[in-house]
């Protein structure tokens, strides 16, 4: 319970919510996150499963492909259908809560399903990690960006995974068991799979790209 809370305490400030249409969220640290939300964004059809959990949407985006015709008809005066090619429809919320001036967003739903999508989705969390404070909150624990050397909170045995999209970067762990010192990771697997060792963890980063640590919940 001492882990939920410091993880619901750190989450506080998350108060826009993009809700995509992955897994619905089912573990109480995700569901008590969903539900303290003030604005929530739906991607499509990702309004159906919010509804599942007696909660309503803010505004609906996205290109209304996957939505019934019986919510479009009752939410039609929130969605804002967006027929672009281009992106998917968790850019097209981003890009509607940006256009909005909310910038500090969490991602619900990005993840189970489709492993396609869920690969997708994080390469657009990154996509978007130097224009926004923007992470990604699963079932089992989130996912955060980061493009500078940064400190996590944590817990003893806390599963901790740190996967780098440029092998330019270097890195060094500090407070995790399996130690790296000063290291460029050449394969996205290279930095997973770890372990906290105490109340906190630090990534000393050097390098121009964009590395996204996991941590779990329990």
């Amino acid at each position: 319970m001492e882990d939920n809370l410091t993880f619901l305490t750190e989450l506080a400030d998350y108060k826009t919510i993009i809700l995509a249409n992955g897994e619905i969220p089912q573990t109480e640290i995700a569901l008590q996150f969903l539900q303290k939300a003030d604005y929530i964004v739906c991607c499509d059809g990702a309004v159906e499963n919010l509804i599942k959990l007696s909660l309503q949407p803010d505004v609906i985006v996205g290109d209304c492909d996957s939505i019934s015709k019986e919510y479009y008809k009752k939410f039609n005066s929130i969605i804002h259908p967006d027929t672009d090619p281009e992106y998917n429809d968790l850019q097209k919320s981003i890009k509607f809560c940006m256009a909005i001036q909310k910038t500090k967003i969490a991602i619900l739903g990005g993840f189970g399903l489709r492993e396609d999508h869920a690969l997708a989705n994080l390469g657009i969390l990154c996509m978007y990690a130097r224009e926004i404070d923007i992470i990604m909150v699963t079932n089992h624990g989130i996912f955060t960006p980061i493009s500078q050397s940064s400190v996590f909170s944590s817990f003893r045995g806390q599963q901790v995974s740190i996967f780098c999209f440029d092998s330019q970067n270097t890195f060094t762990f500090h407070h995790l068991k399996y130690p790296v010192i000063n290291r460029k990771f050449n394969y996205l697997w290279e930095g997973s799979l770890n372990e906290a060792t105490g109340k906190h963890f630090s990534i000393d980063m050097n390098g121009t790209g964009i590395a996204v640590v996991y941590r779990t919940y329990v």
